[in-house]
């Protein structure tokens, strides 16, 4: 009897040291798996100037533009502004004029008088803020 009693202590305490170690490594090996939330260990790629690049944009983008003055469709000009290489610098003013061109286009499309005119003062704003272009 004494031998029984022994055995089930044994089993239950051997049972609790397996439960507990199971259960810290599941919660371990998740951490592990689980993607970091800490932004300060993603690497982000820092812009590179590159004034050549920048240059060349710049003088690309305004003989583009100057079409658009000389009756060129929009779509025309967006196609063209997509097929330019752009550098880091200007990522955010490229964007920003191949969006004001699909409006343009979206515009014209729709007979939309008002998309036209809002497209249109963001271009002359782009321009503004953006002395080369002019």
């Amino acid at each position: 009897m004494r031998y029984k009693k022994i055995l089930s202590v044994f089993f239950t305490i051997a049972i609790a040291v397996v439960l507990f170690y199971g259960v810290d490594y599941i919660k371990n090996s998740n951490k592990a798996g689980a993607p970091a939330n800490n932004n300060s260990s993603e690497v982000k790629p820092t812009p590179v100037p590159n004034p050549k690049l920048e240059a060349e944009y710049e003088k690309n983008v305004k003989v583009i533009l100057e079409k658009f003055s000389k009756k060129v469709s929009p779509l025309a000009i967006r196609d063209e502004l997509l097929n330019v290489v752009v550098p880091d610098k200007y990522k955010n003013l490229h964007l920003d004029l191949v969006l004001t061109f699909s409006n343009i286009i979206k515009g014209s499309n729709n007979a939309d008088q008002a998309t036209i005119q809002d497209a249109m003062e963001k271009l002359e704003q782009l321009k503004g803020e953006n002395g080369w272009m002019k």
